[in-house]
């Protein structure tokens, strides 16, 4: 699972994990912790921007038909 994070950069996912496995995931947000979110939800999308854009179309189709 280190790789997952790494890779991903998820470095909250032992803590959501941990709050499944203890059934307080669905508890509603401390402060400090949307802000976390606020700031992760951000940092993602500007990502998927800075990676550029989805065709207009789908541009596998023959690959489908082969």
């Amino acid at each position: 699972m280190g790789v997952i994070v790494r890779c991903f950069q998820l470095s909250s996912l032992f803590d959501l994990i941990r709050q499944k496995l203890e059934h307080t995931e669905r508890s509603p947000a401390q402060a400090p912790d949307s802000e976390f979110h606020r700031w992760e939800c951000d940092r993602r999308v500007g990502k998927l921007e800075d990676a550029g854009h989805l065709p207009e179309a789908p541009t596998a189709k023959p690959a489908l038909n082969d």
